[in-house]
């Protein structure tokens, strides 16, 4: 839900009473109050996927990299590489939803929408940063190692 609308917006001095949640088609949204100046509306739209793309790209980098080298596998790669996926979605929302809001909305429900294909273009640049720092071929390397070490 976009709990970071309210959570922003009473950081803000946004009554929590005055916000009213509704849904735009099946996704949830928050209606602001009117008398709200653009220059907050512009921080609590960029408030929720930035913060959450710095939480997943933190747990990234300190957790799942950090395993993965420590100790290389499928699951390790994988979850580092679905961490990394989110945390850029989130950060490309966050971006899209402050600096482009009416878009960002419009295109909510659309697949190939502009901005959700700019969001999948970001993924796609997260996927070859993570196949930099989490090369595969280091899960080669230690499967072949454990098996010399346990033959």
């Amino acid at each position: 839900m976009r709990g970071h609308i309210f959570l922003a917006a009473v950081i803000r001095g946004v009554p929590f009473a005055e916000l009213k949640l509704g849904f735009l088609g099946i996704n949830p949204s928050v209606t602001l109050p009117r008398w709200v100046d653009q220059n907050t509306r512009t921080v609590i739209f960029y408030a929720g996927g930035l913060s959450t793309g710095a939480v997943f790209l933190l747990g990234y980098l300190l957790y799942w990299v950090r395993k993965y080298r420590r100790r290389p596998s499928p699951l390790h790669w994988a979850m580092g590489l679905t961490t990394i996926m989110l945390a850029t979605e989130q950060f490309a929302a966050g971006y899209l939803e402050g600096r482009c809001h009416g878009a960002y909305i419009m295109s909510a429900t659309t697949l190939f929408s502009p901005t959700a294909v700019l969001t999948y273009g970001w993924m796609i640049a997260a996927m070859f940063f993570h196949f930099s720092l989490c090369p595969r071929k280091m899960m080669v390397t230690a499967n072949r190692l454990e098996g010399c070490a346990g033959g």
